[in-house]
């Protein structure tokens, strides 16, 4: 997952990096922020899309164009695998991000408070 953070940085902060990325692969990637639940199983989709949509040489050509590290067999399996078991957490979030609103935080947070000085 470290090169997927420097691809997402690299591309992310340079306009040129950007470029490359989409010439080559004719996908725009996202960058995983903290605010959104699943962003990070999003972002890490998009990079995956391009060895779907391409192959993985093209991802490891960008890699080499933008001075990164290529990505090995064995870390785009892992990518495969953690997207197909993320998939079913990120589908159960999704109605979690709507309902949270300030109350419901605010009784989610109350009754935690609640259990940890009660506890003795």
């Amino acid at each position: 997952m470290a090169k997927c953070t420097s691809l997402w940085n690299k591309s992310s902060r340079s306009p040129q990096a950007a470029e490359i990325v989409q010439e080559q692969s004719e996908v725009t990637l996202s960058v995983p922020n903290a605010t959104r639940l699943n962003s990070f199983f999003l972002a890490v989709g998009k990079v995956y899309s391009i060895t779907v949509k391409k192959s993985e040489a093209v991802l490891n050509d960008i890699c080499a164009k933008l001075a990164l590290p290529p990505f090995r067999p064995n870390e785009v399996a892992f990518m495969a695998e953690y997207l197909t078991v993320m998939e079913a957490v990120a589908k159960a979030l999704t109605p979690c991000r709507q309902k949270l609103t300030a109350s419901w935080a605010y009784f989610y947070l109350r009754n935690r408070l609640c259990v940890h000085v009660l506890r003795p």
